[in-house]
């Protein structure tokens, strides 16, 4: 009825139904029935497409009346190694624009998906290059920074990855989502409408945290044990991606994720009660002492540990 309305839902003919498909890839159909049982359908060459490699519209208005169908063929081209054919990718650019007409939830879930296929990067490049970008009011200049980014990102994740416990996968789609926003002073404003799913959310606020926190301290001239304690209550991966952002503090904040990565239990809450120690909020403050000590060199041992929890008694 309107660009980029969710389509109505009525009985056709096979042929109707396969044309209302978005690519000729993904409008072929096979036979059921005992007389031609196995026979492909296939009324749009999606056949020849599939062995060119190529992702085609099946007619000129299908991005206006679906533009996330542009966001769709991108992930096609990330997850088969295809590409659009020469009027596909300029229909695509000329219907760029229809992406601002569709809901917050539409969008989020098609770049979900996008920055879940094995290679996000490489999504992200293909998205500024048919200036999806541009359309959320992110700009082109800014190209450059989010992909150094990324591509830092992406190889510190590498290293770390056996260490600390980290999904790979999982933190590249999260690094890709917020990384448009994270350099713009209005990025509450630019990131709400579209990154809607709570995790990335949360994850942008907690990049978001620790980029003022580090413009407020020179994090080079505190102890591990110190800056264990400002950065404690933070995800690895948002210290990861923050660190990777923030060249003045990127090593120091690598080596403080593989000490933080390796740092043992040397003592708990049982223990602590084992000690007459009264339960009570003084437990975490006791805990995080023995991990600052430990960061810092001063104990290496439970016995340590045990001698440092007795001077709060």
């Amino acid at each position: 009825d309107k660009p980029a309305a969710l389509p109505h839902v009525e009985y056709s003919s096979l042929r109707e139904d396969l044309y209302r498909r978005d690519f000729s890839i993904n409008a072929m159909a096979i036979r059921l029935n005992e007389s031609a049982f196995g026979e492909l359908v296939d009324f749009f060459n999606g056949r020849e497409d599939l062995e060119k490699k190529h992702i085609r519209i099946l007619h000129n208005l299908s991005f206006v009346e679906d533009p996330t169908r542009i966001l769709r063929a991108i992930r096609f081209e990330q997850r088969f190694g295809f590409t659009m054919d020469q009027e596909t990718e300029r229909l695509a650019r000329t219907s760029i624009d229809k992406v601002a007409s569709l809901s917050p939830t539409r969008i989020s879930n098609e770049l979900k998906a996008i920055f879940s296929e094995a290679n996000p990067v490489e999504a992200m490049k293909r998205l500024f290059s048919l200036e999806f970008w541009q359309q959320l009011h992110i700009p082109k200049e800014e190209e450059v920074n989010i992909l150094r980014h990324l591509d830092k990102f992406a190889s510190t994740m590498e290293k770390l990855v056996g260490s600390c416990c980290l999904h790979k996968q999982k933190n590249y789609a999260y690094a890709c989502t917020i990384a448009p926003f994270y350099r713009a002073d209005d990025w509450q404003e630019k990131s709400s409408a579209f990154i809607i799913d709570r995790d990335n959310t949360n994850f942008l606020k907690e990049c978001m945290s620790l980029k003022g926190l580090f413009l407020l301290n020179t994090i080079a001239d505190i102890s591990f044990g110190d800056l264990h304690e400002q950065l404690k209550k933070y995800s690895f991966e948002a210290i990861l991606y923050t660190c990777t952002a923030e060249s003045d503090y990127g090593d120091r904040l690598y080596t403080y994720l593989v000490a933080r990565a390796t740092l043992p239990e040397l003592l708990n809450g049982g223990d602590l009660k084992a000690l007459d120690i009264p339960v009570g909020p003084i437990y975490s403050r006791i805990l995080l002492e023995i991990e600052k000590a430990y960061l810092n060199g001063k104990i290496s041992s439970r016995e340590q540990a045990i001698e440092l929890a007795k001077t709060f008694l």
